[in-house]
């Protein structure tokens, strides 16, 4: 009998119906047992994996750092709160044990990963201190702004009453004149009426001179009586007239020096302002406006 080179389990293989058999039963096993799990509630299951981890108390330190990260992964899924569970985790203190399961032994240190939201919000403080002294520039440079508008201002209002006042004072002035214009012609027609009356008047003294003269010569001699001259008469008549007339000149003449007078004085009060008082301005002083 002979011997074959093979173990005796290889000698007696299965035929390939068998294993295929065998490998479908297997496959719908696992089906059935996911399907089974998954009509199942989430809390049975949790409550089994309990029971289970309860009764294997001889778990490697690798299955359980995998258990822990998958716990831990449960445990943010099914958390309601999980930002305020991350902060009270930053601040609970770390125990060896927890140390131990996180980071197997003889694995070199793993760094801790940072946290996006910490980032995000050291990042966005980082902003808001930056608009902050931003904002904070800008206040104190609108404050000097409107410190310059205010002086500005000031200075613009006080600058228009000056020009104001000035303006009413040329107004009066230039009323004054025309009040002057218009006495200096009443005054020039009043003694043109005067020197037209006087020659008027000295037309007709001619005139009654030159009849006189007439009548004299056709008159008689035989007729002549001894009367008063009428030449005579005539020529003390001129003389009175025209120191009469010369007497008036005179007082035309001294009323329009003495208004000319008046006039003067008012517009020489008038110009004698103070300097500071119409003397321009700059509505800002040198300097005071920041580069």
């Amino acid at each position: 009998m002979e011997h074959s080179p093979y173990p005796p389990q290889l000698d007696q293989l299965s035929p390939p119906e068998s294993i295929a058999s065998q490998t479908c039963d297997v496959d719908t096993s696992a089906h059935v047992a996911d399907l089974r799990n998954d009509a199942l509630p989430l809390s049975e299951r949790i409550a089994g994996l309990a029971h289970l981890v309860s009764q294997n108390t001889q778990i490697s330190s690798d299955d359980s750092t995998t258990l822990h990260q998958h716990l831990d992964s449960i445990e943010s899924l099914l958390d309601p709160r999980p930002r305020l569970t991350q902060e009270v985790a930053k601040c609970r203190p770390s125990s060896p044990q927890s140390d131990a399961t996180k980071q197997p032994p003889g694995s070199p240190p793993e760094t801790p990963a940072t946290d996006p939201v910490r980032s995000a919000n050291e990042l966005s403080q980082a902003q808001l201190s930056a608009v902050l002294s931003e904002v904070t520039a800008l206040g104190a440079e609108f404050c000097q702004r409107r410190s310059e508008s205010s002086h500005i201002y000031d200075q613009f209002t006080s600058e228009c009453k000056r020009l104001a006042r000035r303006i009413s004072d040329l107004e009066e002035e230039i009323d004054e004149l025309n009040a002057d214009i218009r006495e200096g012609s009443a005054e020039r027609e009043a003694l043109d009426g005067t020197v037209r009356g006087f020659e008027s008047w000295i037309d007709g003294w001619q005139r009654q001179h030159d009849q006189a003269a007439v009548k004299r010569s056709s008159q008689r001699r035989w007729m002549k009586r001894k009367t008063d001259d009428p030449i005579e008469s005539n020529t003390e008549t001129l003389l009175e007239g025209i120191t009469a007339w010369m007497r008036g000149w005179e007082d035309a003449q001294e009323g329009i020096r003495n208004r000319e007078r008046e006039r003067r004085l008012r517009r020489e009060e008038r110009r004698n302002i103070p300097p500071e008082a119409d003397k321009g301005k700059s509505p800002v002083p040198p300097g005071h406006l920041s580069k």
